[in-house]
Formats: structure tokens, C-alpha cells, sequence
């Protein structure tokens, strides 16, 4: 094997070391510490905090709750983020869709810019 080839590999999992001292060490959250040793766990899968999710919609709201519920909220609070350890959970249903004007949606647009700004703080 050539001498570069072999420096490579090398620095190579000297990376993936370092990726694994920093991910699952100090970027670990108390859940993922706590459930670490626990066969099949999916806690901590996730390193996130908050999860933000936008839907849209074709049918009204009030239908929508008087005849499902709704069970988009339970999937992804519960099944997806809650069970990954996420916490910090945001959701967000626009709608109607097919009815809706461009003002309602450039609206949209700025409620969903709002919200992760909100969420999440970006250095420019």
C-alpha cells in the first residue's frame, strides 16, 4: 500500500474518533446518557432540542378535528420527535390549500420565517 494511501486511511479514522469523542460525549443530552446501555432504546437518536413542522391542508380544520382528531399532532410529537428524545416540539397546519390566494400564502410564507427565527437563532 503507498505511504499516502496509508496516511490516509489513518487520518481518516483519526476523524471519525475525534467525531465520536465530540458527538457522543459533550453533545450528548441527559436522556441519551441516561438510556445509553438499553438494548433498542430509541432515545437521543435525535440531537436536536426543537422540531418545527409545517402542514398544509386541503380540508378545513374544523372538519378535520370533528372527524380524525388529529392524529398528525400525535405522529409527530409522540411517535417521531417525543420518542427520539426531542423535546421542544412546534407544529404548524396551513390550509386550505387549494382555495387559498397568494396573499394567504405569501402570509404563510412569513409565519413559517417568523417561527424559526423564533426557534432558532442564525449568525450571519
Amino acid at each position: 500500500m503507498p505511504e499516502n494511501a496509508v496516511l490516509s486511511v489513518l487520518l481518516f479514522v483519526l476523524l471519525l474518533q475525534a467525531k465520536h469523542f465530540v458527538c457522543d460525549g459533550p453533545l450528548q443530552t441527559k436522556v441519551m446518557v441516561h438510556d445509553k446501555g438499553i438494548y433498542g432504546q430509541p432515545l437521543g437518536l435525535l440531537h436536536a432540542r426543537t422540531a418545527l413542522v409545517f402542514n398544509t391542508a386541503n380540508t378545513p380544520v374544523e372538519r378535520e378535528m370533528q372527524v380524525f382528531g388529529d392524529p398528525l399532532e400525535t405522529l409527530w410529537k409522540n411517535c417521531v420527535f417525543g420518542l427520539c428524545g426531542v423535546d421542544g416540539f412546534h407544529r404548524r397546519v396551513f390550509g386550505v390549500i387549494v382555495t387559498s390566494t397568494a396573499e394567504q400564502r405569501a402570509a404563510w410564507l412569513k409565519e413559517v420565517q417568523d417561527v424559526v427565527e423564533r426557534h432558532f437563532s442564525f449568525s450571519a
